[in-house]
């Protein structure tokens, strides 16, 4: 058998393992065949002009980040500052000076939507107080940039074009670490103290078949009014949070909230969300390593560059499997709490609490929604509730 066989019939054995894992994690418990028709009718009560015009200022301050970033970086890579050392540590600072200047980017957009969003009643937090909070994502991205520029362009001068099989395993890890330590660095957190909301916590978790979860309250006084919870972790660090705002929340929108982020644990979505990591990154860095070769710590700049040309065109990709685990945990949360008519009140309370528009345009949510649309989501209980009611359903 001759070389270039046995490198295809490796690579496509390759494939069909992918191809099977992905099909394997795309699965999930949503009905197969459920029809899901996108309604407006729990939102009548809301101004949904309003919700619109706010939301389209912020659709706009999103595309204009991404093309600020993408502008940042260019410059960057044009006008490339000198680093002084050895040649992993100017790879490391140059790492480090992008995550840099993909903040500065950022910050005058996020400055401006702080603005919009104070405007409408929603964000109360004041800019000085923002422009804190940059600072601890700012010290992580320098930090993850840093260490994987000069971890990829080390590997590059061991192992040529093939750096990025070695980097692989390594940059797994760190992910997974990431995700293993998020909670731990979730600030502004305490446990959940209220007998009410332990008690139903318990007994969700138990309908799930979970033990009782660690919950803990993120606060939010004085810092917004939208309402959120979030499902953090892996294996020991693994806890819901819940945000301050929603503890006012009526108990049977609150059981559908809480329901639904015990489904994410049910069903191991961050788990799998770290299997379609490790299923993206590889045929990702085999494509940066053929686009970008990294062959001197001066190329770090336009890597780095390439590398955000290729996630900004994988997000509608990864939203879509965002949006899909979303459903998923949708469904759980209806099955658990039993109240879809409660569902469609939150779903109602989280669009009036952010002035979010239910229903907006099908490219946005296609390549920016990492949820299906409130309207969708309303739309899911009312499926919810048909296939209760007719013979043999859920």
């Amino acid at each position: 058998m001759s070389e270039m066989t046995a490198t295809r019939i490796g690579v496509a054995t390759l494939t069909a393992v992918w191809l099977v894992a992905a099909y394997a994690l795309w699965q999930t418990q949503v009905p197969s065949g459920l029809e899901v028709h996108a309604t407006l009718a729990p939102f009548a009560n809301l101004d949904l002009a309003r919700a619109e015009r706010h939301d389209q200022v912020l659709r706009l301050l999103t595309l204009a980040s991404i093309a600020l970033q993408l502008v940042a970086l260019v410059l960057f890579v044009r006008y490339r500052p000198r680093v002084r050392g050895r040649p992993v540590l100017r790879a490391a600072q140059l790492g480090a000076l992008a995550a840099v200047v993909l903040v500065l980017a950022r910050l005058p957009v996020g400055a401006v939507a702080l603005w919009w969003q104070r405007r409408y009643g929603i964000a109360q937090l004041d800019y000085g107080r923002w422009l804190v909070d940059q600072v601890g994502p700012l010290l992580l991205r320098i930090g993850l940039l840093g260490f994987a520029a000069a971890l990829c362009f080390w590997l590059a001068t061991r192992f040529g074009r093939r750096w990025w099989l070695v980097a692989l395993p390594v940059l797994v890890v760190a992910g997974a670490a990431v995700i293993l330590a998020q909670p731990l660095l979730t600030p502004r957190t305490e446990p959940a103290k209220r007998r009410d909301i332990v008690s139903q916590i318990e007994r969700l978790a138990a309908r799930e078949g979970l033990p009782r979860p660690q919950v803990e309250i993120q606060r939010t006084s004085g810092r917004t009014r939208q309402l959120n919870a979030v499902a953090l972790g892996i294996g020991p660090t693994t806890r819901v949070i819940l945000w301050q705002t929603t503890l006012a929340l009526p108990a049977a929108e609150r059981a559908f909230l809480v329901a639904h982020e015990l489904g994410h644990v049910r069903q191991r979505h961050l788990w799998k969300g770290l299997a379609w990591f490790v299923l993206l990154l590889t045929p990702g860095l085999a494509l940066l390593a053929r686009l970008a070769p990294l062959r001197t710590p001066e190329d770090v700049p336009r890597v780095l560059l390439t590398a955000f040309v290729l996630l900004t065109l994988a997000t509608p990709v990864v939203n879509a499997l965002s949006r899909r685990y979303e459903a998923e945990a949708d469904w759980i949360g209806l099955e658990t709490a039993r109240n879809p008519r409660a569902a469609q009140r939150f779903f109602a309370d989280v669009a009036g609490a952010g002035v979010r528009d239910p229903d907006p345009p099908g490219w946005w949510t296609l390549v920016f929604g990492t949820h299906p649309s409130l309207a969708e989501r309303a739309g899911m209980a009312d499926a919810f509730s048909r296939a209760v009611r007719s013979p043999g359903g859920s």
